[in-house]
């Protein structure tokens, strides 16, 4: 039995031999169970339009037309920006503001142009820095982006008279403050 007992030791205290080829690949398992659901995410807005226009040279006055529907503009806000080519690619400039500069200032409206199909335009007027008078020179935007960015909810507000400061409660009701 000592003998038994020695040979098994000697014969576990000997090193291993070399590695063996790779076997081939295992079967795939099954399906694991479905997770529990996480937590709900922030609300977001992924009602976001971009339009990219070209390069355009123009004096005082330029134009971009879009093809949008009524809708999404009547519920949307409008945010412009532009490159001008005196700047670097990553210099942005908003519309309406104070121009690169501070030569000029941009100034825009948005209205439609036909209806069917639905089309608007985007004005846009380059004045004096000062606000007063066309502004004459030459200008070149390297790139004009105009966001549409609808809204996710819309409120109709109601107007109503600004309240009489002197009395504690209708100034109350007015901001909806308890009154106790």
């Amino acid at each position: 039995m000592l003998a038994l007992f020695l040979a098994g030791l000697f014969w576990n205290c000997t090193k291993e031999g070399p590695q063996g080829p790779a076997g081939a690949q295992g079967a795939q398992g099954p399906q694991g169970a479905q997770g529990p659901t996480g937590p709900q995410g922030v609300p977001g807005n992924a009602n976001v339009v971009l339009y990219n226009f070209a390069s355009r040279t123009f004096t005082t006055l330029t134009s971009y037309q879009i093809a949008i529907d009524r809708g999404k503009v009547d519920s949307s806000i409008v945010l412009a920006y532009y490159n001008p080519s005196t700047e670097v690619a990553t210099a942005w400039y908003p519309i309406p503001g104070l121009g690169n500069s501070g030569f000029f200032q941009s100034r825009s409206f948005i209205y439609q142009t036909t209806t069917s199909p639905s089309v608007y335009s985007l004005t846009v007027r380059l004045v004096n820095a000062n606000g007063i008078g066309d502004y004459g020179t030459q200008v070149t935007w390297t790139k004009t982006r105009v966001f549409f960015i609808q809204a996710t909810q819309l409120t109709t507000v109601r107007e109503m008279a600004p309240p009489d400061v002197n009395d504690y409660y209708a100034v109350c009701r007015y901001y909806g403050i308890p009154t106790d």
